[in-house]
């Protein structure tokens, strides 16, 4: 995603394989991860969520 404007949002879609094993996965969305622009607050760049896979099902927490 290229630059955003302060409040913009986007939304991202991504693909991963679907051979995954049951289990409990964490995904990380993080913007300006190398904190390339000044920001007044550089704690909010990141959004974690978990998610279990179970019997072929995808269940968020």
């Amino acid at each position: 995603v290229s630059g955003l404007a302060a409040g913009q949002t986007v939304k991202v879609s991504v693909l991963w394989s679907t051979q995954i094993k049951n289990g409990t996965y964490r995904i990380t969305a993080t913007a300006d991860a190398t904190n390339a622009v000044s920001e007044t607050n550089e704690t909010n760049n990141s959004l974690a969520r978990t998610f279990t896979v179970s019997g072929g099902k995808v269940t968020a927490q």
